[in-house]
């Protein structure tokens, strides 16, 4: 914790302490700039990146760049229930409360879809840009993630059709 009250913790900063540090997510070379997802130089990225607002700070719902095996710890950290490694990472509690319906849609709880896998299983999916996907599937204690790049000959993905992949292809190999 900053102990000056007039720089206080960066949203950055706050999610390497609680969250980037202790999954082991390099997040160094984080962006303070603005960034436009119309930016061709986004889809280039293989690191971490974090993408700032017009005030330039880090948005807490979007535009956040993981590789394949940093997406794989956020699914194996909601599949251990928050914990992580034997230590609590995540409030007791969240990730049943995230996997709870809003009132808006029972199909969506806190930034996952709340989806059922070709068994009829619970399955959870965090879908991203362009077919960025996290897939949880606590009955199998599967986490699937996969990672698109957007190409003029593919055009994006969206995060229906990579679902579809895990629910089709991946789950039912498991039977």
């Amino acid at each position: 914790v900053r102990a000056d009250p007039d720089h206080p913790r960066t949203v950055l900063e706050y999610a390497r302490e609680k969250l980037f540090d202790p999954l082991e997510i390099d997040s160094t070379g984080a962006r303070e700039e603005r960034v436009l997802l119309s930016d061709p130089a986004k889809d280039r990225l293989t690191r971490f990146d974090w993408g700032t607002d017009a005030a330039g700070l880090h948005t807490a719902c979007c535009l956040l760049r993981l590789r394949p095996a940093d997406m794989i710890k956020f699914g194996e950290l909601y599949l251990g229930g928050g914990i992580w490694h034997g230590k609590q990472i995540l409030p007791a509690g969240w990730v049943e409360q995230s996997m709870t319906p809003v009132e808006a849609s029972p199909q969506y709880g806190l930034m996952w879809w709340l989806e059922i896998d070709s068994h009829g299983h619970p399955a959870w999916a965090a879908q991203g840009h362009a077919g960025q996907l996290v897939a949880v599937v606590p009955e199998h204690r599967l986490v699937v993630a996969i990672g698109s790049v957007p190409t003029i000959d593919t055009g994006e993905i969206s995060g229906g059709v990579v679902w579809s992949l895990v629910n089709e292809v991946i789950v039912p190999a498991l039977e």
